[in-house]
């Protein structure tokens, strides 16, 4: 199963005569990011927008440097809600073996990786650290970000194996029990992405607001990778 998302363009901000040119919202937080909020709202344009700064470099003593440190002057780069999303499940059949999975994800969207911007450079004022791919390491990041810049957005297209399970059906003879089946599953075995930060499962809202998409807050979590084992017994 596909869907195509047609991304919905603000038509009209405001109530009667109290109008208003844009809504803005996704403040990254603090230690430093407190005036930098990435999701721009604006009459005309499409819902959940990002703009952002661009990093036009990194200096030899680790100072970064940013097109802009004024939200007026930032550039759009990109949007956080996905072109679309496919799902795919199948189940097969083999004499007494049956295995099904569910296969599925997104693509098109971007996200900000709060975990690089905040836990990635020497300059952050905290015990945790952060090194992906895109951490940059000569030089290194000495500076605290006063800015959520282009560098720390990231697209979150992915694939994810979501449930797997292969089972085989032992008959019987017994009178009052027509066979067992003995399964194993797995959930999440695997996820398929560009994104470095924990998941990059769309965020349609930010702590329930709807005008503020595409946000991995610090406080997420890793999925899980579950694995399961069992027996089926059918009875007469």
């Amino acid at each position: 199963m596909f869907t195509i998302y047609q991304r919905a363009r603000i038509q009209n901000i405001g109530v009667g005569s109290i109008q208003l040119p844009e809504i803005r919202r996704g403040v990254p937080g603090s230690p430093g990011v407190n005036n930098s909020q990435v999701i721009r709202n604006i009459e005309g344009e499409r819902v959940g927008d990002i703009w952002a700064p661009r990093l036009l470099g990194i200096l030899e003593d680790g100072t970064t440097v940013l097109s802009s440190e004024e939200p007026d002057d930032f550039e759009r780069i990109g949007n956080a809600l996905p072109t679309g999303d496919f799902g795919f499940t199948n189940q097969f059949n083999y004499g007494n073996w049956d295995f099904n999975f569910l296969l599925r994800g997104s693509w098109g969207h971007m996200m900000l990786n709060s975990f690089r911007l905040f836990y990635e450079g020497d300059g952050n004022a905290t015990w945790n650290s952060v090194r992906t791919r895109n951490t940059p390491t000569d030089p290194v990041i000495r500076n605290a970000p006063s800015q959520a810049s282009d560098f720390y957005f990231e697209r979150g297209d992915f694939i994810r194996l979501d449930n797997m399970q292969l089972g085989y059906t032992i008959p019987t003879t017994s009178e009052n029990i027509s066979s067992f089946r003995v399964y194993a599953g797995v959930q999440n075995l695997f996820t398929l992405s560009t994104f470095t930060g924990v998941d990059p499962e769309v965020r349609w809202t930010d702590g329930g607001d709807q005008l503020a998409p595409g946000i991995e807050r610090r406080d997420t979590y890793f999925v899980p990778r579950i694995w399961t084992a069992g027996l089926t017994i059918t009875f007469k």
